[in-house]
């Protein structure tokens, strides 16, 4: 197939998954996997992973893993909100691998965030400490969950006071969040 084909294939998938139209975007871009277009992985691996009727949690972890060799944070970060969607605690120790690729690779606060709830949700025993600077790390990277991962984890621990406060900031700066730093900020993982 030629790169004008892959292209003109491309742009009819996004405009299909953009209308809300998923099981045209998911033909298309199983299509356009066969040649490792890095964005038809992704298109496959959302809609396999949270699209209601479509929701195939093995096979979503497959085309995030197909991606890492593109995009290593995305493929990584895709693969982990897998594992937890699962609630893979066996996986606990390669969920908290790929995060870290992903920290290494470009410092994503996403992956930050997703590390805080792989140590505190899969972890067995959780940590909680290393979760709550994991939580903070993403929140200060750009991803306010973070703060209410962080705030609501102090509440379960008996921190009323602590997790309030926090409560109260991340409801203060979640509006700036999303003004300076768009939409890709409030991915709640």
């Amino acid at each position: 197939m030629h790169t004008l084909e892959l292209e003109e294939l491309r742009e009819k998938a996004t405009t299909a998954f953009k209308n809300g139209n998923f099981e045209e975007a998911l033909t298309i871009s199983q299509r356009l996997s066969q040649f490792n277009v890095p964005e038809a992985l992704f298109t496959c691996g959302v809609i396999y992973e949270r699209i209601k009727g479509k929701v195939d949690y093995d096979q979503s972890y497959k085309y995030y893993d197909r991606l890492r060799k593109y995009d290593l944070t995305e493929g990584s970060t895709g693969c982990v909100r897998v594992l937890l969607r699962k609630k893979s605690f066996d996986g606990a120790a390669m969920a908290e691998r790929l995060c870290n690729d992903a920290i290494n690779e470009t410092k994503d606060g996403f992956a930050y965030f997703l590390l805080g709830r792989v140590l505190e949700e899969l972890k067995n025993p959780p940590d909680f400490k290393r979760a709550k600077k994991m939580y903070l790390q993403g929140a200060l990277r750009g991803i306010p969950w973070g703060y209410r991962h962080l705030a609501n984890l102090e509440l379960r621990q008996g921190s009323k006071v602590l997790g309030v406060l926090i409560h109260v900031i991340a409801t203060i700066v979640f509006p700036f969040y999303r003004v300076l730093l768009g939409a890709k900020s409030l991915r709640a993982g």
